[in-house]
């Protein structure tokens, strides 16, 4: 897993520490085509280290200080930094801290000052690196995958049960926790400061606000940003965009010009996604390849998923996994996370709603993972998530909390930039990035300063987003999207028609599914690019029937054994879609079986059902 890794132990010998780190490139190292970076002298007490493809930085890591004092280790890029760590080294050593804040770009860096006794790890201001970490006073243990931390017999293995139900409701962990007490990750835009014995300190390096701007243009500057984002951040680099028949990827596609490039569609043999793929491409005269989701894929990547994405991602999103594939025909892929959150208004109740208000209203739109109703029937009342609806809703009103805004819109949406989709989207990302490097063009800085600007008139139903990607293509926009009948080049009152007549058609299918007219009324949707549900019946339903049933699984203590048969049941007799409640429930058992198991067997894989 590709990242920056390290220990820092005023206590231990500097052979243990180095032992240690070994042992944590070793986890982090998944395939031979890693590079594995460890300082071969290193300065006491601190051990750096770097696993990194090789594509953005060729040099060894870390970098030093003529004296050797001073140790820096770079993940990522630092957007106007030329020179990389070495140049980020000799800006720290003349300018202090200042030199290492207000940075932009994707990166995590570790600078050891041996000259002051202090470690600085430091990120960019969406955490597009994750740095996790565990410290005590005199003790601090840093790495891309809080499984590599687990390297440590010192760290514990206990559950972090508020991560856990957080997680089974809104399927993604809020704020810094992780699914283990006491191992955190780094937030958004910060630098933390460890000075062995006075432990650990976490400093804001930015804060994230919007602060909308009447003026006209919106659109079109939105356009302008990210056409000089994609063609900027592309390089010289064999470059890929994944492209669905969604409106972020082909926005960027609109406003990426350079040729040649790659696009990758991935999805089932019959979906949306993968014709419209090949129709956008076909348009804009890229070099297409389709990655085609075959039966079982779940299944086969599920245990995969879980580790790279240390269980707080959900394994029904194994599509990501297969991105391994595109280092065929690309070194760097530009990915669309972020335009669904800076330009999407998450918020659609009045202005001037109570704190209680937002998060009251957002609890029902964002428990997407085991439904509130479903949770009294699945969850152990006697266990460790007991009450899960209730401590995730306290957990969301904490995370709203600790943002800021002008209005509920402006405040829903950086709650939705800076905790949700950051732990929920990108969460995703490390499973990508184990055989490709990655670049968002959306969490280009002159990007997000256009979006910070956009109303929240703007934001909602991505109206802005929309009309930018009308001026880059109206070719593009005219195109059909994904699930949809029509392009993005339609009136508002035909968009408004059909949310209309999909709430009446939804319900219809719910009250069918009720009285077991399924078969006639709720068919599989093959249109989706990934149909968990029909997936979960047919090629992964092994993840059910083997995993979700099997004794370890029900005797766990964490779930009600016949609330889990009778869901599992009514999925797979079709009676109803349970699927993402059932799949935080299986990532949930599955990081349980490969982190709390007393003895760390290899597991046998799950069969799939071609």
């Amino acid at each position: 897993m590709p990242g920056i890794f390290g220990v820092v132990d005023e206590r231990a010998p500097a052979a243990a520490s180095a032992a240690l780190a070994r042992a944590m490139a070793q986890r982090l190292a998944v395939h031979d085509g890693l590079r594995v970076d460890l300082d071969p002298a290193p300065a006491a007490p601190a051990v750096l280290g770097r696993v990194d493809l090789g594509i953005f930085d060729t040099r060894p890591a870390p970098a030093r200080s003529p004296d050797g004092a001073c140790r820096l280790v770079l993940h990522g890029e630092v957007r106007g930094v030329a020179g990389g760590a070495t140049a980020l080294l000799s800006a720290y050593l003349a300018d202090g801290d200042a030199a290492l804040r207000g940075l932009s770009g994707s990166f995590a860096l570790a600078l050891w000052d041996g000259r002051r006794r202090r470690l600085l790890l430091v990120n960019d201001r969406f955490a597009l690196r994750n740095v996790y970490w565990t410290a005590d006073d005199h003790r601090l243990v840093f790495a891309p995958q809080v499984t590599a931390l687990l390297a440590d017999p010192r760290v514990g293995r206990a559950l972090d049960a508020q991560a856990a139900v957080e997680f089974l409701t809104f399927q993604c962990v809020l704020r810094d926790r992780t699914l283990i007490d006491g191992i955190q990750i780094l937030p958004p835009a910060s630098c933390l400061v460890f000075e062995p014995g006075r432990g650990a300190r976490v400093e804001p390096t930015w804060s994230l606000r919007y602060r909308p701007r009447p003026a006209d243009g919106h659109p079109r500057a939105l356009g302008a940003a990210l056409a000089d984002a994609t063609s900027r951040l592309a390089g010289d680099d064999r470059v890929g965009l994944p492209l669905s028949g969604g409106l972020d990827s082909r926005t960027l596609l609109a406003a990426f010009s350079r040729r040649p490039l790659a696009t990758i569609t991935y999805g089932r043999r019959d979906s949306d996604d993968l014709r419209l793929g090949a129709e956008l491409a076909a348009r804009a005269g890229t070099d297409h390849h389709a990655i085609e989701l075959r039966s079982g894929y779940i299944a086969r990547e599920a245990r995969t998923m879980v580790e790279r994405t240390d269980g707080m991602h959900s394994c029904l999103n194994a599509h990501a996994a297969l991105l391994r594939d595109a280092a065929r025909v690309c070194d760097v892929v530009l990915l669309g996370n972020g335009g669904d959150c800076l330009l999407d208004g998450l918020w659609s109740g009045p202005d001037d709603a109570s704190a209680d208000a937002i998060a009251t209203r957002l609890f029902g739109k964002l428990a997407i993972g085991l439904s509130p109703r479903l949770a009294p029937d699945v969850v152990d009342p006697d266990g460790p998530l007991t009450d899960a609806p209730a401590r995730a809703a306290r957990g969301l009103a904490a995370a709203l909390a600790s943002v800021d805004g002008d209005s509920a819109a402006d405040r829903a949406d950086a709650f939705n930039v800076v905790h949700r989709h950051r732990r929920w989207v990108l969460q995703g990302v490390p499973a990508q990035a184990t055989h490709v490097e990655f670049r968002h063009p959306y969490y280009d800085a002159a990007v997000v300063d256009v979006a910070l600007a956009v109303p929240a008139a703007l934001r909602a139903e991505r109206r802005a987003h929309v009309e930018a990607l009308k001026i880059l293509s109206p070719e593009l926009a005219r195109i059909r999207r994904q699930g949809k009948p029509f392009g993005f080049a339609v009136p508002p009152w035909r968009w408004h028609l059909h949310l209309t007549s999909t709430r009446v058609r939804d319900a219809v299918r719910w009250r069918a599914n009720r009285a077991g007219l399924n078969p006639f009324v709720a068919r599989p949707n093959r249109r989706s690019f990934a149909d968990y549900d029909d997936e979960l019946r047919q090629g992964s339903r092994a993840l059910l029937t083997d995993v979700l049933l099997a004794p370890p699984t029900l005797d766990r203590g964490w779930w009600r054994p016949d609330g889990v048969r009778r869901v599992v049941a009514e999925h797979l007799a079709g009676r109803a879609n349970h699927s993402t409640g059932l799949g935080v429930v299986l990532t949930l058992e599955l990081f349980a079986r490969a982190v709390f198991a007393e003895e760390r067997a290899v597991a046998e894989p799950i069969k799939s059902t071609a």
